[in-house]
C-alpha cells in the first residue's frame, strides 16, 4: 500500500466528524429507547431536534448525524423533531442532500409522532465526485456557527 495515497472518503469523513462541536454531539445518541410498556433499547442512532427551532442549526445537526450514522454503518437512523413542519422540511432536505447514501426516508409518522427514519445504504461505494460533495457538505455544516 502506498503511504502517500490520499485518505479514503470514509477516513476524511471520520476526521471531520471527530471534530464536530459539542453542541451538535449532544443532540445525537447511538441508541433508540422506546419506553412505556415496550421499554426496549435498540442500537439505532437517534438525533433529537426537539427544542432546536433554528432551521439552519437543525440542518447542520442533520448533516453531522447522517455522517456519523454512515461511519457507524447504521442501516436505520431516527430523527425526532418539534413539529410536523420541521420534520417534513428536514426529511425533504435529507432526500435532496443525502440521496447517494439513503435507501429511503420514511416520514409517514412525522405529523403524528414527530419523527422520521432514515434508511441508509452505508456500504454503498461512492464515486469520487459524490464523496467529495458529501465531504464538502459536512465540512460546511461543522464550520458554520
Amino acid at each position: 500500500m502506498n503511504d502517500d495515497a490520499a485518505p479514503s472518503w470514509q477516513d476524511a469523513l471520520a476526521s471531520l466528524v471527530a471534530g464536530a462541536p459539542d453542541d451538535l454531539r449532544a443532540l445525537a445518541s447511538s441508541e433508540l429507547h422506546i419506553g412505556g410498556f415496550t421499554n426496549v433499547r435498540l442500537e439505532h442512532p437517534v438525533l433529537d431536534l426537539r427544542g432546536v427551532a433554528e432551521h439552519e442549526r437543525a440542518l447542520r445537526a442533520l448533516t453531522f448525524f447522517v455522517a456519523g450514522a454512515l461511519l457507524a454503518t447504521a442501516s436505520v437512523a431516527r430523527v425526532h423533531v418539534d413539529t410536523a413542519a420541521q420534520g417534513t422540511a428536514l426529511a425533504r432536505a435529507a432526500r435532496r442532500s443525502f440521496r447517494p447514501v439513503l435507501a429511503h426516508v420514511d416520514d409517514a409518522s412525522v405529523a403524528l409522532l414527530r419523527y422520521f427514519d432514515l434508511y441508509l445504504d452505508a456500504r454503498r461505494e461512492l464515486d469520487p465526485a459524490t464523496a467529495a460533495r458529501l465531504l464538502r457538505a459536512v465540512e460546511r455544516a461543522l464550520r458554520a456557527r
